[in-house]
């Protein structure tokens, strides 16, 4: 099962790296000045990178890993969809909503998509010890290929075919992550919500 796990993060780098790898030239394209589409682009990332708090918090505390991993990745999707249409619209309104929801998708699966995979390893298994480091392995190096290929592709579609296609390769890649976390669901081995949350509010207090 968690190569299911492994493509589907794929899928989800590639979309990510793809879409960042033009975004500030795009934000340009829409009317900002140089530095307000840096500013742009580094808010963006600033939402991705304190998504996951919300993601730690759905997936331990509420509805479990992959019910958080395929609903946050259904957000991504949205929001990669609206960024698609914003660019053929040229509407930095609809571009806002894109990129409000992909960060929130994007930075709420972080948490919770390498232990998912690292659960559908059984740790009672000779041998799960080997498995469990092949397993991060493969996903990492997954990763990085999903984020070069990107890097290099969307750039020269946005070159030779405009916005509008660059950005039509990440709800594409969304979709096709969302169907391969799908595929495997028959198979996954999941680990309920717990009351870590709790946990870490009565550690808090007893400092």
């Amino acid at each position: 099962p968690a190569r299911f796990v492994v493509w589907a993060e794929f899928c989800e780098r590639f979309s990510y790296y793809g879409m960042r790898a033009v975004l500030a030239l795009f934000l340009v394209e829409l009317g900002f000045s140089e530095s307000g589409a840096t500013v742009g682009v580094h808010l963006f990332i600033a939402g991705a990178y304190g998504a996951p708090l919300l993601g730690a918090a759905l997936s331990d505390a509420v509805c479990g890993r992959y019910v958080t991993i395929l609903f946050l990745s259904v957000v991504n999707l949205v929001g990669s969809s609206a960024l698609a249409l914003s660019a053929a619209a040229r509407s930095a309104r609809l571009a806002f909503f894109g990129l409000v929801f992909m960060a929130v998708g994007t930075g709420g699966i972080k948490p919770c998509v390498a232990p998912f995979g690292a659960d559908q390893i059984d740790a009672r298994a000779p041998g799960a010890a080997a498995s469990t480091r092949r397993f991060f392995a493969v996903f990492y190096f997954t990763i990085n290929c999903g984020a070069l290929a990107s890097a290099l592709l969307t750039p020269y579609l946005r070159a030779a075919h405009g916005f509008a296609l660059a950005f039509s390769v990440p709800p594409a890649l969304m979709a096709l992550a969302v169907v391969v976390l799908l595929a495997g669901r028959r198979h996954y081995r999941h680990v309920p919500p717990s009351d870590a949350l709790a946990r870490v509010a009565r550690a808090a207090r007893a400092r």
